[in-house]
C-alpha cells in the first residue's frame, strides 16, 4: 500500500481513546503490517511490539488513538488537498506511523 493509501486506511479507522474494540481493530492491522515486512509481532497488553532481524536497533514510540471521538470522519473525511493531508488523525499521530512503516519498508528491516 502506497504511504497516501496507507494513510487514507489509518485515518478512516477511527480509534478514540478509551475505545477498546476500535484500537483492537487497528492494533490487528499494524501488526498485520509489520508482520507484513518481516516483523515478529506480539503484544504487550495495549502495546504492539515488532522484532526484526537483522542487528542494530530501531525503537519507534508512537500511539494508535485519536481525540477524535467515532462518527467524526463522516464529517471531516480524509482528503488531500494542495499537497496536504486532512482527517481526524492524520497528522497526530497516524502520519507518524505511516513514516515509521515507510522508514521499515525503505530500509529493509
Amino acid at each position: 500500500m502506497r504511504p497516501v493509501e496507507l494513510l487514507r486506511h489509518l485515518v478512516e479507522l477511527e480509534s478514540p481513546t478509551g475505545d477498546a474494540e476500535r484500537m483492537r481493530h487497528i492494533g490487528r492491522f499494524l501488526a498485520a503490517e509489520l508482520e507484513g515486512l518481516g516483523g515478529a509481532v506480539s503484544m504487550d497488553g495495549p502495546h504492539l511490539i515488532a522484532e526484526f532481524g537483522g542487528g542494530g536497533e530501531i525503537l519507534v514510540i508512537g500511539h494508535m488513538d485519536t481525540v477524535w471521538p467515532a462518527g467524526t470522519i463522516a464529517r471531516l473525511p480524509f482528503r488531500v488537498e494542495d499537497d496536504l493531508a486532512h482527517g481526524p488523525g492524520a497528522l497526530d499521530m497516524k502520519g507518524g506511523l505511516v513514516v515509521a512503516l515507510e522508514a521499515i519498508r525503505r530500509t529493509g528491516r
